[in-house]
């Protein structure tokens, strides 16, 4: 598009292809945003069609103006997970190791499924009080069919404490995790043991490291 003149790609699995673009013609800029599209290509078309179209309708007085549209309250709406769609090898969602819990910490609930308890994670992740939470975040599979849990660890116990209660003035369902309860997690959830790796035999008296060729050069008389 010749009258393009600045944009700014993105792309993650869970987001997609993402372009914020920008046009101008006759002294008029025009910018579009493009979120999810399913590849490079379309999102460049995408924005191509939308600021071709923008641009005869000149400007549109009964449109509201970006400073007059009120935000949405962080976390009413839940992003999608692009990641099936567009890495389809990449699992969308893996669950969290049970004894890599730690410290105090803080629970969203228990979930049926891996990806019910991923999208409430995300959601809590977003509002105002858990953007800026510490730690590290995940779903972590419970003992003895229990669901999934969305979680917060590796936290100290005011900082959970406090969250739990920036979370339920928003009638969020928030329970605080102790460094106890972690460890009861990790105690009855059976995980399997990694396969170790096979190992060439090593001959008796051996440090293990490959023996050094000698080679003997003979020398002989002119």
């Amino acid at each position: 598009m010749p009258e393009a003149d600045g944009m700014k790609t993105g792309f993650v699995c869970n987001s997609g292809f993402n372009l914020v673009a920008s046009a101008t013609r006759d002294g008029r800029k025009l910018i579009a945003v493009v979120l999810g599209a399913p590849n490079s290509g379309s999102r460049a078309e995408i924005a191509r069609t939308l600021l071709a179209e923008g641009f005869p309708k000149g400007t549109l007085p009964s449109r509201p103006r970006l400073a007059q549209i009120s935000n949405r309250p962080l976390g009413a709406i839940v992003p999608a997970d692009l990641t099936s769609t567009i890495c389809k090898n990449k699992p969308p969602v893996t669950a969290v190791r049970a004894k890599d819990l730690a410290g105090w910490g803080i629970s969203f609930g228990n979930y049926e499924t891996l990806q019910k308890a991923d999208m409430a994670l995300r959601g809590r992740l977003i509002s105002s009080a858990g953007m800026d939470a510490p730690g590290k975040a995940g779903v972590v599979r419970m003992p003895n069919k229990q669901g999934f849990a969305a979680m917060l660890w590796n936290i100290d116990q005011p900082t959970s404490q406090a969250l739990c209660t920036d979370y339920r003035s928003q009638n969020a369902p928030c329970d605080v995790m102790t460094p106890a309860a972690f460890a009861q997690i990790a105690a009855l959830t059976k995980e399997p043991e990694p396969k170790p790796k096979a190992q060439a035999p090593v001959a008796q008296g051996s440090d293990g490291q490959k023996p050094v060729e000698k080679k003997i050069i003979k020398k002989t008389a002119n």
